[in-house]
């Protein structure tokens, strides 16, 4: 019985292809931190921080996270109205909020206390950027745009009627320049060195746009807004290409480390989040979340991906730390404590470590692994397939009613052309139930054929005749369904 080759499952369905080393990359992200919150997320901040701090916002209360401790640290609840952007400085000592009243707000998180409040706003603002250390960009839903300095408390510059909509995003380019985005659906480049207040170069999208994130490149951009991704080149004025990845809004975009590769992350509202790579712009990897994605954002490291949902839903996914070279060494040094612990079996712990001192060892490309034989256990209708008995195996596969099995075992008996002779000398009782389970299944196209070939063995055995009309019926179906797609593949 060694060498019996056991029956192969039918599949009848084709499974997607996902084992490959970016999905089991992705895959490998541990969850360290998962909290529910009476609001929803409004924003993240995670990817400008060389100290790897996240922060969180939901409602009026703002959260810091800490990725050596992998816990939260600090928690932030003076505010009066609710978040709607924040973000670390570079060095994680200050964060700046801005709030649905217009006040933009940075805070010493050293000392929890309010540094800078600016108050140039009058309708809520929902983007704010760090230019460098001492200054800080805001852009409201008036759509007006505003430099400040941080140490002076001063405005810099001030661009009215940047847009004729709400500003959901901004980014700045570089010192002088900024990338801002409303649902006007214009996206603009600004050079504050210009004495004018006119962008320098205009995209117009096709949708409102929810975000924008410029690529390390400094050549191109990423846009989103509604159910489309959108890549950009600075130098032209139209879209390079366009993805339409998600059958709902498209709500936030980050960044990410992929060994020494770059991916874009995207969040949308139908529980998507989706892996692109800044290459060919193509969907590498994609997983489900609980809930909507309001915002999402990935550590400077790449080694932290933080989730935040509609419905106040946190998450936080941190990557699992790979075998070290003294990992391995530990493993194969290692000695059971049975064998330390019982006197009479101290000499044989030589003879263990010697017996297996090759488990850690990795196959060269000479080397060959000799199969190790064992017994093959049987179950269900396989301990009478293994004995020849037809009979029995096809009944007790009806009874199991696994179809993909059903279909497997009624193509191997016919193969072997003793389908006939299963079929045979079958009870009552056993007859119904698997005319029953024939009626059931034949009129889909997957599995008609195996099942009208055993209904027209059991009317030649049987002279059952009160379902041969239906039988016709869909046999004629089935020819016609044949016809159809001839033509179609025509």
């Amino acid at each position: 019985m060694d060498n019996y080759i056991k029956l192969q499952e039918k599949l009848l369905f084709k499974k997607p292809v996902s084992d490959n080393a970016e999905n089991r990359y992705w895959n490998s992200f541990n969850q360290v931190l998962e909290k529910q919150h009476n609001q929803s997320i409004k924003a993240i901040s995670a990817s400008n921080n060389i100290k790897q701090r996240i922060a969180i916002a939901s409602g009026n209360i703002v959260e810091i996270f800490s990725t050596n401790k992998n816990q939260i640290t600090q928690t932030l609840s003076r505010f009066k109205t609710q978040v709607l952007s924040l973000q670390l400085r570079c060095d994680s000592q200050l964060l700046a909020t801005s709030h649905e009243d217009g006040l933009v707000n940075i805070m010493n998180l050293k000392t929890k206390t309010s540094l800078r409040q600016f108050k140039n706003f009058k309708k809520p603002v929902h983007s704010i950027s760090f230019n460098n250390t001492d200054q800080i960009y805001a852009a409201g839903d008036d759509g007006t745009i505003k430099l400040f300095d941080i140490p002076n408390d001063i405005v810099i510059r001030s661009i009215p009627n940047a847009h004729n909509d709400f500003i959901r995003s901004i980014a700045a380019y570089d010192d002088q320049q900024l990338l801002s985005s409303s649902y006007d659906k214009l996206i603009k480049l600004y050079d504050l060195r210009s004495s004018n207040n006119e962008p320098i170069r205009s995209y117009l999208a096709n949708h409102p746009i929810e975000s924008i994130l410029i690529l390390p490149n400094k050549l191109n951009f990423i846009s989103a807004q509604d159910q489309f991704t959108t890549l950009w080149d600075f130098r032209k004025d139209n879209l390079i290409q366009e993805l339409h990845t998600n059958q709902k809004t498209v709500t936030s975009l980050t960044l990410a480390q992929y060994h020494d590769q770059t991916r874009i992350i995207t969040g949308s509202l139908d529980h998507q989040i989706k892996f692109i790579r800044t290459d060919i712009f193509n969907v590498t990897h994609q997983l489900k979340w609980k809930s909507p994605v309001m915002a999402l954002d990935a550590s400077l490291d790449g080694f932290n991906i933080t989730i935040g949902g509609n419905d106040g839903q946190l998450q936080i996914n941190q990557l699992k730390p790979s075998k070290n070279d003294e990992d391995i060494e530990e493993e194969e040094d290692y000695i059971p404590e049975y064998l330390k612990s019982n006197p009479h079996l101290q000499r044989r712990i030589k003879n263990y470590k010697f017996y297996n001192r090759g488990i850690y060892s990795k196959l060269s490309d000479y080397d060959y692994k000799v199969p190790a034989i064992q017994n093959q256990k049987f179950t269900g209708y396989e301990k009478f397939l293994v004995s020849f008995k037809y009979k029995e195996a096809i009944v007790k596969a009806f009874k199991e009613k696994k179809t993909s099995i059903i279909l497997s075992l009624v193509e191997e008996l016919s193969e072997r052309g003793v389908l006939e002779v299963a079929l045979k000398d079958i009870n009552e009782e056993e007859l119904q139930m698997i005319l029953h389970f024939i009626l059931q299944k034949m009129s889909n196209p997957k599995y008609s054929c195996s099942m009208l070939h055993v209904l027209d063995i059991l009317v030649d055995i049987y002279n059952i005749g009160e379902i041969y009309d239906q039988a016709r019926d869909e046999l004629q179906i089935q020819r016609e369904m044949k016809i159809l797609k001839g033509m179609i593949l025509i």
